[in-house]
């Protein structure tokens, strides 16, 4: 019996730390309509990849998570051109005062019509 208690904890010990290597792709739209409602199922390490489109949102949080969110291919101008955050002139598009991670990152996207909120000891690191 020993062995057995043993073993289940090593199983379990093993299985925490691969959970830990693992990311999940979470697609607007084809997953979730709304960036911010990938966000919410994101977990940290995720990446939020958002299609070429116009999305019409305001206030996107990061929800304390540490998270990309990015274009399709954040190097082609085309497709940084033609995925839009329209913020319809209704506020800020990010509010990252709170709840950003570390090396949280925002990548490739095109924000129009709205600004972003951004704390200077985050601002340098966060956008790329």
């Amino acid at each position: 019996m020993k062995k057995l208690g043993i073993t289940i904890i090593i199983i379990v010990i093993v299985f925490g730390f691969q959970r830990t290597a693992w990311t999940a792709v979470i697609r607007v739209p084809v997953d979730y309509p709304i960036i911010m409602d990938a966000i919410f199922a994101a977990e940290d390490g995720d990446e939020v990849i958002i299609s070429p489109g116009t999305y019409y949102e305001n206030k996107i949080k990061f929800s304390f998570k540490t998270i990309t969110i990015r274009s399709i291919d954040p190097d082609d101008p085309d497709i940084v051109a033609s995925t839009i955050i329209d913020g319809q002139q209704m506020g800020p598009v990010f509010n990252l005062f709170t709840g950003v991670g570390n090396d949280a990152v925002i990548s490739g996207l095109t924000i129009r019509n709205g600004w972003a909120e951004v704390t200077q000891f985050i601002s340098h690191r966060l956008c790329r």
